[in-house]
């Protein structure tokens, strides 16, 4: 396994627990990016990222992401394929009503992420049909662990830098 998938793996440890209040993986300067979804966009910078994830958790109750893939692109790029689920909090809609099947790439240099890019749409990050044709090219499918990412709690508590709580007890 590469350092790189290593490192991804072990920001998922944490989020699966509940645990935000690691930002060690992150560059300073990250850019993260939602490509697609109710509010595509970027942000700059550890606090952008921070209101940016928080802007859109607010909308939800119960979101919770499980990976199903991972996938190392190249050097520098790990795809994360996931299935979410959870409830708008002004509707009621569920996730999984909007399709349910994201992905996250994360770009990564010198140990830290520089880019994370979240696409609602799997589609748009690895469209099915060719993605097991890549694989057959060369690229190393990862089984993820069976654990969950839980983000109940951060809709409504927010997300600070110095206030990334954590939820382990």
């Amino acid at each position: 396994m590469s350092t790189n998938l290593d490192l991804v793996r072990s920001i998922y440890a944490d989020w699966e627990w509940g645990d935000y209040s690691a930002a060690e993986w992150a560059h300073p300067q990250i850019e993260y990016v939602f490509a697609d979804g109710p509010a595509p966009g970027s942000s700059t910078g550890l606090t952008g990222m921070a209101d940016r994830l928080r802007d859109f958790l607010s909308a939800w109750e119960g979101v919770r992401l499980m990976a199903e893939e991972y996938r190392e692109l190249d050097g520098e790029r790990i795809l994360v394929l996931h299935r979410h689920t959870g409830r708008g909090k002004g509707s009621g809609l569920e996730v999984a009503q909007l399709g349910g099947e994201g992905a996250y790439v994360f770009h990564i240099r010198g140990g830290a992420v520089t880019r994370l890019v979240a696409y609602f749409d799997r589609e748009r990050a690895s469209p099915s049909s060719a993605s097991r044709r890549r694989a057959t090219r060369g690229e190393r499918l990862v089984e993820p662990r069976p654990r969950a990412l839980d983000l109940r709690g951060l809709g409504t508590r927010g997300l600070e830098l110095g206030d990334l709580g954590s939820s382990r007890n």
